[in-house]
């Protein structure tokens, strides 16, 4: 589980790091994610486990799209 949470946290950090290539505000991305700055701000932080849903939001907010893939567990 510690894997899992490390990817999370890392996939997070890569759409925070798109946001800013984008020159896009944490007030513009909430905007577009119909949510608040600071619950995009807490995303950013890995400071929530956030649902699928959100990360994929998240994403399209910055022009990005996350690309699911499931795999052997062994791996």
């Amino acid at each position: 589980m510690a894997d899992e949470a490390y990817e999370r946290r890392l996939l997070l950090r890569q759409i925070a790091e798109a946001r800013k290539a984008a020159k896009l505000t944490r007030t513009v991305v909430a905007a577009r994610m119909g949510t608040s700055e600071a619950a995009v701000a807490r995303l950013e932080a890995a400071a929530v486990d956030p649902k699928a849903s959100t990360i994929e939001r998240f994403a399209a907010a910055v022009g990005k799209r996350i690309h699911w893939e499931l795999v052997d567990a062994n791996d």
